[in-house]
């Protein structure tokens, strides 16, 4: 069963549109009016043989009318000349849809539920619209005239004066305005009421009664004179021209005289004024970029205007050579220091942009404004600033220096068709030509964070498990393949590229005596967390022991573990839960050191964290778990 759908468009003769969702089989239904001759009824639809749109008429009774419908067929429901459509109900519902009685209606019904009723009520004109007033056109075919919020057009006949009815309570002014471009209105006057010119238009807000003319013919052997003001006393920033060819007029005196009916165009150099405002016999225009009308009669313009003038802006860094400024443009010269300071001049409207960028082995540091210092936003590799007046800005560069290590691993690179991590610092990549297992990279923190990418050959998809100190990442968004990673050194990035291991805790106990130094993943520090921590089964733990003692003996989960090259153990996590026991069978080990771990606060992936800005869990310090609440 379909569902009704009612609207209301207030376009041209207006438009109440009842339409049904989808077309079905043939439909009954009836529409109930109180005057048949109110009402205009055709049917429509598209013909298939001559592919035109057609309209019969259909005749309506008084009272109840029942109709049959297919989906190509519908009624339009007409409001008869001077009468209104001012409600339709539906029987159905009960529903009652307003209509506006301010123009003439139509509804539309197609497809509706079987056995709807649609009731319709109508009113005269004089009804709904209470006063009147007589409108003259000299010339009816080349002028239209819109009211009711612009909403209604208004085409004059031959028949002369013609009576325009409308509700003095709420009718917006009527607007008068030529029909075909190009063409114009030399005047406009009411008897009552008030009427005024702006942008080729005309405005008319009449009384009750009043007599409103409309004049089209131009006195083109009249002389109109212009006056011009600027709040500046001259007029560098206004060329004014007219005829065909256009010839330029000379305006140095304040004036212009012009022949009525000839185009007059006002052309502004915006690139070295601003027009603020324009008046025309004190009428406010508000901000113009261009101005052109036809002479009607004698006026004043009245112009309040900016002049453009050329401001310094001055770039300060300690380290002039570690910045490159450009104005307005990437592609633009590079503008040079001179006594450690860059100045650039700018000039409204357009030039008005500097670009700094960091030189090649810096990055920026921070960007202050003005006398006081105001930070303002930045990038490390990029400072856009836009400004309309004189100021100096201060930029902090540093030199980008790779003194912290990452490690990535990847499960198995020849799956991967491709691989990206693209720094949103200079596009490099932070990680090139990694291997499978793990890769350990030099990085500078400017570089983070990096957008890692990668086409999984196996799965036919991008690549989308990526993970960072064991935390799944998600893409920048649901239309990008680019997952943004944000490292901080000393972190460990996985990329799998087919299932992802359970995850692991891993627990150290260490004889008094003993020293443990290490890492997990090749670069995550062990010390502050050997009493437990989560990994994924299958993560790499390296550590050293520092002792005393003839001999050492290293057990994971109660199988012993042979030193390596340097002494160094490293194992392969493999269950749920690794508990590795360092002692000493000789008895003989070092002295506890008196103040054991160096007093920071680690979480249980062994990445240092503030200790200041804790978030409530579980945290390592001085080797010892720490709850926080």
């Amino acid at each position: 069963m379909n569902r009704i759908l009612l609207s209301l468009a207030l376009a041209g003769a207006g438009c109440l549109a009842a339409a049904a969702e989808e077309a079905s089989e043939d439909v009954n239904f009836s529409i109930v009016v109180d005057d048949a001759s109110h009402y205009v009824v055709t049917d429509c639809y598209f013909s298939k043989k001559d592919f035109k749109n057609h309209e019969d008429p259909v005749e309506l009774a008084d009272g109840e009318n029942k109709f049959t419908l297919d989906g190509d067929h519908s009624l339009k429901i007409l409001a008869a000349e001077g009468y209104f459509i001012t409600s339709c109900t539906l029987g159905s519902t009960g529903g009652a849809y307003d209509v506006n009685d301010k123009v003439r209606s139509t509804v539309f019904v197609s497809q509706t539920e079987e056995g709807e009723v649609f009731t319709f009520t109508s009113k005269l004109i004089s009804e709904c619209r209470t006063a009147k007033v007589s409108v003259t056109v000299d010339h009816p075919e080349k002028v239209i005239m819109q009211r009711n919020g612009l909403s209604e057009y208004l085409h004059f006949s031959e028949e002369q004066p013609q009576e325009v009815w409308y509700d003095p309570a709420d009718e917006t002014p009527f607007v008068f305005s030529a029909l075909n471009y190009g063409e114009g209105i030399y005047d406009v006057a009411t008897t009552g009421g008030s009427a005024y010119g702006q942008y080729e238009k005309f405005y008319v807000a009449p009384e009750d009664g009043a007599e409103v003319s409309v004049v089209t013919e131009f006195p083109t052997d009249q002389d109109v004179t212009y006056t011009i003001e600027s709040n500046l006393g001259t007029f560098d920033f206004l060329t004014v021209t007219t005829g065909n060819p256009q010839q330029t007029l000379d305006i140095s005196s304040g004036s212009f005289t012009v022949k009525a009916g000839d185009r007059v165009y006002y052309n502004f150099d915006i690139d070295n004024y601003r027009i603020d405002g324009m008046e025309v016999d004190g009428r406010d225009m508000g901000n113009v970029y261009s101005f052109d009308f036809r002479a009607r009669k004698d006026a004043t313009h009245s112009f309040t205007v900016t002049k453009f003038e050329e401001f310094p802006v001055r770039i300060h860094c300690d380290d002039i050579n570690g910045i490159v400024v450009r104005k307005g443009s990437l592609y633009n010269p590079i503008e040079e220091p001179a006594d450690g300071v860059v100045t650039v001049m700018l000039k409204e409207p357009r030039d008005v942009l500097v670009l700094i960028q960091p030189a090649s082995g810096y990055y920026i540091k921070g960007v202050k404004r003005g006398e006081d210092r105001t930070p303002i936003a930045y990038q490390f590799n990029f400072v856009s600033i836009t400004t309309y007046e004189e100021n100096d800005y201060y930029i902090d560069v540093d030199l980008v220096v790779y003194d912290h290590q990452t490690a990535l691993y990847v499960d198995d690179i020849d799956a991967i068709q491709y691989f990206s991590s693209a720094s949103n610092f200079n596009s490099a990549n932070v990680f090139p030509n990694p291997q499978s297992g793990y890769n350990v990279y030099d990085v500078s923190l400017v570089c983070s964070p990096s957008n890692i990418s990668g086409y999984n050959k196996l799965t036919n998809s991008w690549v989308n498990q990526i993970y960072l100190s064991h935390e799944k990442l998600e893409p920048a968004s649901a239309y990008s393949a680019a997952v943004p990673v944000a490292f901080q050194g000393e972190d460990v990035i996985h990329v799998f590229t087919g299932e992802v291991p359970e995850m692991g805790t891993v627990s150290f106990e260490v004889e008094d005596g003993l020293e443990i130094d290490g890492v997990h993943n090749k670069v995550v520090p062990l010390h502050g967390i050997l009493d437990y921590f989560e990994i994924f089964q299958g993560d790499e733990v390296s550590f050293s022991v520092e002792s005393d003692a003839a001999e050492v003996e290293v057990t994971v989960n109660d199988e012993k573990l042979e030193a390596g090259a340097h002494g160094v153990y490293t194992f392969n996590t493999a269950a749920a839960e690794t508990l590795v026991k360092v002692s000493a069978p000789s008895g003989v080990a070092r002295i506890e050191a008196e103040t054991p771990g160096d007093g920071a606060v680690y979480d249980l992936h062994g990445v240092r964290v503030d200790e200041r800005r804790l978030a409530p869990g579980v945290y390592i310090k001085a080797g010892r778990k720490v709850v926080i609440k």
